[in-house]
């Protein structure tokens, strides 16, 4: 039976059929490409472009983006785009969601079908590498039921696509944008793998090369945020990630989240969300 993958790269031009190559389900197809092209393209899916280091810039209509390492931009169904050089690179990840199946994920999480991703620059974080290197190993060595993996996989991998780039769709996540600058990704990355550790201003501030004040000034003028503010709400996003879909105490999210006590955590939750932690699970 065709899967996606093989249906994509059945519609490729044959010169290009040799740079590509494909794991799939019938609704997800990841590529490990190592060419990219000038020729203007479009797919009827959605289509995420990851990088793991600076390629060619490329053109999604009249906007032109600058991959850097580790970072992705998504492309929304029948939105032409292309590169600005064509020539061999090191491995990209071109990953296509058919848009049918991308619609019904948004449907069960968000309530809304009609979904478009802006076509910003963001983070290809570790946790999502782990997930596309999961999947095409499952789906090149095939072993005994790598089928039900690989839906695992592909669902796992669109919904930390939804959580993570800035859509349409209701209820705002937490967006972890990439940032040009190198020193003030590195604290980002690091407040989002440690947000439930204590850790000083000083020691984040050190990242960067910055004194605390001179820190909290460079940081704000690239997030909009205070990095007090910010880790409140990365803490704040995973606390509502948690309460939505888990069982586990109050108590027991608090302390996950980096806070000490109940009594703080539901005043610190109260005033971001406007409803106690309680409250809040009810009403989802």
């Amino acid at each position: 039976m065709e899967t996606y993958a093989d249906k994509i790269l059945n519609s490729l031009p044959a010169y290009a059929k040799d740079y590509f190559k494909g794991f799939s389900t019938m609704d997800t197809a990841i590529f490990a490409g190592s060419h990219v092209f000038t020729q203007p393209m479009a797919a009827d899916g959605y289509k995420f472009l990851l990088f793991t280091s600076p390629i060619p810039s490329f053109i999604i209509e009249r906007k032109r983006v600058y991959p850097q390492t580790e970072s992705i931009v998504p492309v929304n169904p029948y939105q032409t785009h292309a590169f600005s050089e064509q020539k061999k690179v090191t491995p990209f990840y071109p990953l296509l969601i058919k848009k049918p199946h991308m619609q019904e994920i948004a449907r069960i999480t968000h309530k809304k079908e009609d979904i478009s991703f802006e076509n910003n620059l963001y983070s290809f974080s570790p946790a999502l590498q782990r997930l596309v290197k999961e999947f095409m190993q499952e789906a090149a060595q095939k072993q005994t039921g790598y089928q039900f993996i690989l839906q695992s996989l592909e669902t796992q991998i669109i919904v930390h696509l939804l959580r993570h780039m800035e859509t349409n769709l209701p209820s705002p996540v937490l967006h972890k944008r990439y940032n040009e600058d190198a020193r003030i990704k590195k604290v980002i990355d690091y407040l989002f793998d440690n947000y439930a550790e204590d850790f000083s201003l000083e020691e984040i501030a050190g990242f960067a090369n910055y004194s605390p004040y001179h820190f909290i000034r460079f940081f704000k003028d690239c997030t909009g945020k205070t990095p007090f503010q910010f880790l409140t709400e990365i803490k704040i996003a995973k606390a509502k990630e948690l309460l939505a879909n888990t069982n586990y105490s109050i108590c027991e999210i608090a302390l996950s989240c980096g806070y000490k006590n109940r009594t703080h955590f539901s005043n610190v939750f109260k005033k971001a969300v406007g409803a106690s932690p309680r409250d809040y699970r009810s009403n989802v």
